[in-house]
């Protein structure tokens, strides 16, 4: 599992194999493909020097930054476009092989990639403290929606088991004016493999395929 650094937060783990087409060769702003295919990007581009007035052109982003990131055992290039606005940001996904074909159309969400080698699998993790989101995604490895997830409007964190065979959503809903935790285990299909409210930090844990999976929580919060 790898989530790119587009907070500097997440740690990123590669996986060696061989492949059959030469990776891309990426250098400042231009990818080259091995079909002789280039693909320009913008590692920072300012769209407009004023917030606000990137906020009175329908609140388009004040400036961009693209990241390429190779997924070798996929044999694919992904493209992380992170649009900065007058409030909050969001992440457009294209993802490329290595002839420099794109695999689908671009998808936009708000929050976090984390790519997921083994299952050949992006959760495109939603988090946001300026929109409503109540809803995560599952893409395949081309960027093609597989699945969509339900989750708290509340979301705290995603969290994938070190086995890569499910992850878990975490997050929190107000009863009066207390915090309940609300922790759900999905398969990579989307489909929801245990879900239970919690009260104080602890442990959870559940049975799938014969494996016993066990995370941690910590005291439930709201988002703020």
């Amino acid at each position: 599992m790898f989530t790119p650094p587009i907070t500097g937060i997440f740690l990123a783990f590669f996986f060696a194999c061989t492949q059959a087409t030469p990776e891309p060769l990426i250098g400042y702003e231009r990818i080259t493909f091995a079909s002789g295919k280039t693909l320009a990007y913008a590692a920072f581009h300012r769209v407009f020097q004023d917030a606000e007035e990137a906020l009175r052109n329908g609140n388009a982003p004040v400036f961009f930054t693209e990241t390429p990131l190779l997924i070798r055992p996929w044999e694919r290039l992904l493209i992380i476009r992170q649009n900065h606005y007058y409030e909050g940001t969001s992440i457009e996904l294209k993802v490329y092989d290595y002839l420099g074909n794109l695999q689908s159309k671009a998808f936009t969400f708000e929050g976090s990639p984390i790519i997921v080698p083994g299952q050949e699998r992006i959760l495109a993790g939603q988090r946001s403290s300026h929109n409503m989101v109540m809803s995560s995604f599952l893409l395949d490895k081309n960027g093609g929606l597989v699945a969509t997830v339900s989750q708290p409007l509340c979301t705290h964190r995603f969290v994938v088991s070190d086995d890569e065979q499910v992850f878990w959503i975490l997050g929190a809903r107000l009863e009066g004016s207390s915090p309940v935790g609300v922790v759900g285990a999905y398969d990579w299909k989307g489909n929801q493999l245990h879900i239970r409210d919690y009260f104080e930090r602890g442990t959870v844990q559940f049975s799938y395929g014969g494996t016993v999976y066990a995370l941690e929580l910590a005291e439930p919060e709201m988002c703020y």
